[in-house]
């Protein structure tokens, strides 16, 4: 198996107001390891975790963030988060990513659902779900 711990590297600054170039010698996918990746969204600072119960403000405001650039390998059409760095992440019993037992929740989550198949004539296409956890709202 090739080694790749060497491939989600931070990008380089830079000065186009973005802040992000790749290194396309350092970013590969991760399914076929092809360095034939195209970026198409990038975000910088987002927190590394969205289902850590955080107990105060303070705490929440000083979470660690960490980068994301998506992109798409032209060899196998694998998407991925090529900056993704599991050494950010700390699941504990503090995380709580499950809402598919709330009827409340359950109920906001049809009515989106449906409200953005009409919206934008979804009836019958193929939708693509990113982070979609354990698939309950794609499910809808």
């Amino acid at each position: 198996m090739r080694d790749i711990s060497n491939v989600f590297t931070e990008p380089e600054k830079t000065s186009d107001g973005f802040g992000l170039r790749l290194n396309s010698q350092k970013h590969v996918c991760p399914a076929c390891f092809s360095n034939k990746i195209s970026v198409f969204h990038r975000q910088t600072g987002v927190p590394v975790h969205s289902v850590l119960n955080i107990p105060s403000r303070e705490e929440a405001l000083n979470f660690p963030t960490g980068n994301i650039a998506l992109a798409f390998c032209r060899d196998c059409g694998f998407i991925s988060n090529i900056l993704f760095d599991p050494g950010l992440l700390n699941y504990s019993s503090d995380c709580e990513e499950s809402q598919g037992f709330s009827e409340t929740f359950n109920n906001f989550a049809r009515l989106t659902a449906a409200e953005l198949i009409e919206r934008y004539d979804l009836h019958g296409k193929a939708i693509l779900e990113i982070g979609c956890g354990k698939g309950e709202f794609i499910s809808l």
